[in-house]
């Protein structure tokens, strides 16, 4: 039961991110840069989890923890959480959320079998199989589907 509700809540995550991107797009139209409405995003987020970790008591690291951490853990996750929304910002008005998404997917699912593959960044491997690589193939001709008609 749990693992189908942690199965929804990824659903639901992956449901928002069009929404973001066209919202985003709107902020950037009116503030006039791609850049300018990516900086929104992230101050409002920043905001947005720091009231949630408020609400949650959660307590803050201890100082040394964070020399604990390689270099590639700093920079990583906020370059890439970056890059991903001003592409997304950036894509969403000039191909359309519809072939965004479907390329997004499709990134997304060639990274994640090489990182599940090779357990990159220390997470647990699980081997490719046939049937992961025939369904992230579909999936990636559904991307050029998308985008073609």
């Amino acid at each position: 039961m749990l693992n189908n509700l942690l199965v929804l809540q990824a659903v639901i995550a992956g449901a928002v991110l069009p929404m973001q991107a066209a919202l985003n797009a709107g902020v950037a139209r009116t503030l006039g840069h791609p850049v300018n409405a990516a900086v929104v995003n992230f101050i409002v987020g920043l905001i947005a989890l720091s009231a949630l970790a408020f609400a949650l008591r959660t307590p803050a690291p201890s100082p040394t923890s964070f020399g604990n951490l390689p270099w590639y853990h700093w920079i990583g996750g906020g370059i890439a959480g970056s890059f991903y929304v001003f592409t997304a910002l950036f894509l969403a008005p000039r191909i359309g959320v519809t072939a965004l998404t479907a390329g997004i997917l499709a990134g997304q699912l060639l990274a994640s079998l090489a990182f599940d593959h090779f357990g990159w960044f220390g997470l647990q491997s699980h081997a490719l199989s046939p049937g992961r690589i025939a369904g992230v193939v579909l999936l990636v001709v559904g991307v050029f589907l998308v985008r073609r008609f």
